[in-house]
């Protein structure tokens, strides 16, 4: 009984953490979305959306190798329960490995 209780608490917990990182998003800070996001995805290893979450935010930020990483990790993970929508952040990642990829920095010039 006091193991349900926990496991209630916890999922509770990551919930509210994917709020607090929603309201970091309209704020548009990314440092407190990848520190909540990051501590929610650590909670849990076999939840997606978090670690899809942090995945998109290195995408956003332009850090390729992060989000490559993060991308596979999120691919060879075991997933509990196939849910349509993890299986949909699954095939975008996809997708945007599909993209080229963008340079860092767009200002440098040939000489």
């Amino acid at each position: 009984m006091k193991i349900r209780l926990w496991v209630r608490c916890i999922l509770l917990l990551i919930g509210v953490l994917l709020i607090v990182g929603a309201y970091y998003y309209k704020q548009d800070s990314a440092n407190g979305r990848l520190l909540i996001w990051r501590i929610t995805a650590d909670m849990i290893p076999y939840r997606v959306t978090p670690r899809y979450k942090v995945a998109m935010l290195y995408y956003e930020m332009g850090d390729m190798l992060r989000f490559r990483l993060m991308g596979d990790y999120i691919m060879k993970m075991e997933i509990k329960v196939e849910s349509t929508k993890a299986l949909g952040m699954i095939a975008e990642i996809k997708q945007l490995y599909m993209l080229p990829s963008q340079p860092c920095s767009s200002n440098i010039t040939k000489k």
